[in-house]
C-alpha cells in the first residue's frame, strides 16, 4: 500500500519559496514512488500551478464542499446515469 503525501493548503497566490518547496516535495516523493495530493485548491491558478508541477491529485473547494457520503453516493449514481444516457444518445446517433 502506498502512504500519500499531502500537501496542505495551497497558498494563493503562490511565492518563489512556496514554490520551490512544493516542487521539492513532488520531486522527492516521486523519487520515492510515493503518490503526492495538495489540499486547499480554492481556484483555477492554483490548480494550473500544481499541474505545471505535474502534481497529479488535488482536492479543495474549486472541486466542491465536503458533503455527506450519501450525497457524494448521489452524485455519482447521477453523473454514471447521465453518461450513460449520453453514450446511448451519441452512439445512436452515429448509426
Amino acid at each position: 500500500s502506498i502512504n500519500p503525501i499531502r500537501v496542505p493548503h495551497v497558498a494563493s497566490p503562490l511565492n518563489n519559496i512556496e514554490n520551490a518547496i512544493i516542487k521539492m516535495i513532488i520531486a522527492l516523493a516521486r523519487a520515492m514512488n510515493i503518490k503526492v495530493i495538495a489540499e486547499g485548491v480554492e481556484n483555477e491558478v492554483q490548480l494550473a500551478t500544481l499541474e505545471s508541477m505535474d502534481c497529479k491529485y488535488v482536492q479543495g473547494y474549486h472541486f466542491g464542499k465536503p458533503m455527506p457520503a450519501e450525497k457524494i453516493e448521489s452524485l455519482l449514481i447521477e453523473g454514471l446515469l447521465a453518461e450513460e444516457v449520453s453514450t446511448k444518445v451519441v452512439g445512436s446517433a452515429s448509426v
